[in-house]
């Protein structure tokens, strides 16, 4: 009887070693934020933006109110933390029919962090009347091969 459990554990020291499930991303929250929700007492002072030790990636740099997903990201292969990586965010809002699809080139801070805001900001989400409807986030290496994934509950039935 305990061969069968000894082989189990091997199996499944193999698959995890093996790059399944290399990278764990996760959606916690979502929300509109608005411009005085990122100014630190610091920046009236420096006039450059604190953000509190929190990566924060934005479509428009220079706009900082918007609609920000708040995601975490896990992974343990060492080699696929060095490689290459992009963030792709497809978001259907209650305002045009149509998806639209966002780049982000994702950063190694954000594997050392776990954790950071991706925004929609500026033209790209004018004000917080518009409201998301289903969302699909991925993760992907420079040849186009899907790393991780997760979507809302509505994208998986478009």
């Amino acid at each position: 009887m305990i061969f069968p459990k000894i082989g189990f554990f091997f199996a499944s020291v193999a698959i995890v070693s093996s790059g399944w499930a290399a990278i764990d991303l996760k959606v916690f929250s979502q929300s509109y934020w608005e411009h005085y929700d990122f100014v630190r007492v610091s920046e009236y002072f420096t006039r450059k933006e604190n953000t509190s030790n929190r990566i924060i990636l934005r479509t428009q740099e220079e706009s900082r109110a918007g609609f920000y997903f708040f995601i975490e990201i896990e992974s343990n292969n060492l080699a696929l933390k060095a490689s290459d990586l992009s963030l792709e965010l497809k978001v259907l809002d209650s305002v045009s029919i149509d998806a639209k699809n966002y780049q982000f080139a994702l950063p190694i801070q954000v594997f050392r962090k776990g954790k950071f805001l991706l925004g929609l900001t500026g033209e790209d989400w004018p004000n917080r009347k518009i409201q998301p409807l289903a969302w699909y986030l991925r993760v992907y290496s420079k040849d186009g091969e899907t790393v991780a994934s997760t979507q809302s509950f509505l994208w998986s039935h478009q």
